[in-house]
Parts: structure tokens; sequence; C-alpha cells
């Protein structure tokens, strides 16, 4: 608990329903809520399997991991994970009612913009002929139009 401000340690030892950390780039939400699981942890008594810990970016989650995996006496330091990571997961459980293989990828801007770096190199389109950017519009209108885009 050294080193947290009164709202911090408020955040941390409130057991009693959720707790939302909501606060600016550097003021310690990753400290408060690391330190929030750890209280509930070892001083509560919470098995980690019954915490959900969910963070924006992949690079939190991991510090978070690392930080709890130190401090806590459990070897699993349970489930915690970014918001994309838990609605993938989410729909790979039912994914499949949509006949849609439950092993998709999800790409990001670099992965998509890669992916048409290959395709217009394979039909010798020149992103100077036809923007990425605007390649991802109409790939989404078909997306958005079409229930049967995946064929198309």
């Amino acid at each position: 608990m050294e080193n947290l401000n009164k709202e911090q340690e408020q955040a941390v030892k409130t057991t009693e329903g959720y707790v939302r950390v909501l606060a600016g780039a550097g003021t310690g939400k990753t400290k408060t809520i690391t330190n929030r699981y750890i209280y509930l942890v070892n001083e509560v008594g919470i098995k980690t399997k019954n915490i959900l810990c969910i963070t924006f970016t992949n690079n939190t989650a991991k510090e978070m991991k690392g930080r709890i995996g130190k401090q806590i006496k459990d070897e699993d330091a349970g489930y915690i994970c970014t918001f994309h990571s838990l609605a993938a997961e989410a729909l790979r459980e039912d994914i499949h009612c949509i006949n849609v293989v439950p092993n998709f990828v999800i790409i990001d801007e670099e992965d998509q913009n890669n992916v048409l770096k290959k395709v217009y190199n394979t039909l010798g389109i020149s992103n100077e002929d036809y923007h990425y950017k605007d390649m991802k519009k109409e790939i989404n209108k078909i997306k958005n139009e079409n229930i049967e885009y995946v064929r198309y």
C-alpha cells in the first residue's frame, strides 16, 4: 500500500462490488489495479480464478501479470486481459452459430495494409492508383451491405 494516494488506497481496499479506475496517463492506474488484485488475493482470500481484470493494452496486461505473479502465493495470476482479448474469446465460444471457424484472426491496421500490399503486388495495382484507405472503406461497405461478403 505504500506510495498510494488516498483515492488509490480506497480503490484497492474497496471489497464490495466492482471498482472502475479512470485516470490520465502516468497517474498510477496500473499500480492501483495491481495492488487491488494483490490485496484481494493475499488479504481478503479471494481465489485468482474469481477475479477478472481488464485493461486496454496488451503491454499493460503483461505488466500487471508480471507484477501480480511476483506478489501472490498462487502460481496462476488469474484472468488478466484486454477488452479485445476478452471479446475475442467470447466470440470464439459461439462463433460456430454464424458458420465462422473459431480460429479466426483479428488483424490491426498495419496487418490490413500488409495484406493489401500483397494483393496489390499480385494484381499489379499501386497504392497510388487506389489508396489502402479507400480500399478498406470499400471492403467495409461490402461487409456492411452484403451478408455474403465472405464469398464475395
